[in-house]
């Protein structure tokens, strides 16, 4: 009896952890030029790009992290001064709230598919504020942060 209790308990661990880490790293999608004009045609062909990020931290069954969007090949920033995006983790999901650094706040779902990470906004509350966040997007793992302090800010 005791040997099925901790082998249940062991599966458990790992479970949770297991989806924990997956969460954990550098996300990004970095967004194509198709019908770049005039000077974000030039900046496009010299490489620049808008793109969505996020940086994820996990502990236990909480998810804590940053964004950062662009917009107009970076002219437009939202996230550097925004308040840390939080939540809790359920399997190969996460329900996190986040706040726009112009204003806006919302919930967004994370899922994790494979190698790739979708986020979906949820809700967004109805402020004077605004948001360069995508409604949905699908992220890469660009790569893991082992040792990386973590932001005063997302202290679990």
């Amino acid at each position: 009896m005791v040997n099925r209790f901790l082998l249940l308990v062991v599966i458990t661990l790992w479970h949770v952890t297991s989806y924990s880490a997956s969460f954990g790293g550098q996300w990004e999608v970095v967004y194509p030029c198709k019908g770049a004009i005039g000077i974000y045609k030039e900046r496009c062909d010299l490489g620049v790009r808008d793109h969505f990020s996020l940086e994820l931290w996990t502990s236990g069954g909480k998810i804590c992290g940053v964004h950062e969007a662009t917009a107009q090949l970076g002219n437009k920033v939202d996230g550097p001064e925004a308040e840390p995006l939080t939540g809790t983790i359920d399997s190969s999901s996460a329900k996190v709230v986040f706040h726009s650094a112009f204003g806006a706040a919302g919930t967004a779902l994370l899922l994790l598919e494979g190698s790739k990470l979708r986020w979906k906004i949820l809700s967004l509350e109805d402020s004077t504020g605004s948001s360069l966040l995508p409604t949905e997007a699908v992220l890469e793992k660009s790569f893991v942060h082992p040792g990386k302090t973590l932001p005063q800010s997302c202290r679990f």
